[in-house]
């Protein structure tokens, strides 16, 4: 044999090798564990179509749409933040296990990676087609270990995993709760406070100094008060979402009005039910942005 041949033969055993260790990264059923392998294989993330995640009474649907990104189905469509789902995707395609604990379906439910037990937290990934990528069962945490029992859906097999494996399962865990984009005193060009007939206004005079106008009696605004409350969008943020025509008797009795230096602007409006605040925010260009404009080299 030629020394071209046996070195032909030596790139196709590396090949084989390499295809070796991919095939067999992820458990698989009927065949010996090795510790560091993954559950699941990864996917393209541009196939996915769903995600839903189920823990007892909680659970949360991620739908794709067509405009692009994701939106949670028990929250009225509302958009759902894409770097929490990928860092679900990551997390669930990247937890290695640490062994493997049973191969009996009958120790499921002991283990808490029974479906419809109170204990497991079920999340299955679809395509666009609506068919099942793969499915994760986590199941109960055993003390002292770092990770919890994992099922692959629809198989028998139980592991261990080898970390924490952080799954949440309620609409609102998957979405930005902060209102606005951090706003910082150079981005801000003022706020309005309006309270029934009263009003005030927090801007930047001539040396980008934060003032308030017109300034009550007796009252001198701090200078870090007067700043805080140029940017008061940056700390507001919501805990649920609800659509207008279930709340059609709140009575708004604020507003909040913050222009930016690019010429957005946000109001903010707020109520209160019981003990309940509620607000509701519209955004807007109070200026046009500036014409650009095309240099043509000679």
């Amino acid at each position: 044999m030629s020394n071209k041949q046996l070195t032909s033969l030596g790139i196709t055993a590396a090949v084989l090798a390499v295809l070796t260790v991919l095939l067999y990264s992820v458990a698989t059923p009927g065949r010996v564990f090795t510790p560091g392998e993954k559950l699941i294989p990864a996917f393209d993330p541009e196939k996915l179509g769903s995600i839903a995640i189920r823990h007892g009474a909680e659970k949360v649907t991620l739908q794709r749409q067509k405009a692009g990104g994701f939106a949670i189905a028990e929250k009225s469509l509302y958009p759902a933040s894409t770097a929490r789902i990928n860092e679900l995707i990551n997390a669930c395609v990247g937890v290695e296990l640490a062994d493997i604990v049973t191969r009996e379906a009958s120790n499921h439910a002991e283990l808490g990676v029974d479906e419809n037990g109170a204990d497991a937290v079920s999340i299955t990934f679809g395509d666009t087609d609506g068919k099942t990528i793969a499915g994760i069962v986590k199941g109960k945490t055993p003390e002292g270990a770092q990770g919890p029992y994992l099922r692959r859906a629809g198989k028998e097999e139980v592991y261990l995993a080898k970390e924490w494996l952080s799954v949440n399962s309620t609409p609102t865990s998957f979405m930005e709760t902060n209102l606005v984009e951090s706003l910082t005193k150079d981005t801000v060009k003022r706020t309005v406070f309006t309270a029934g007939a009263e009003s005030y206004t927090i801007a930047k005079n001539e040396d980008k100094v934060a003032v308030m106008s017109p300034v009550p009696d007796g009252k001198r605004g701090k200078k870090s008060e007067m700043d805080g409350m140029l940017t008061a969008l940056s700390y507001l943020a919501f805990s649920d979402v609800r659509q207008a025509s279930e709340l059609s008797d709140l009575a708004w009795e604020g507003t909040v009005l913050t222009e930016l230096e690019n010429g957005r602007s946000y109001t903010v409006e707020f109520a209160k039910k019981d003990d309940k605040h509620y607000l509701r925010i519209k955004s807007a260009m109070w200026k046009e942005a500036p014409e650009s404009i095309t240099r043509n080299e000679p």
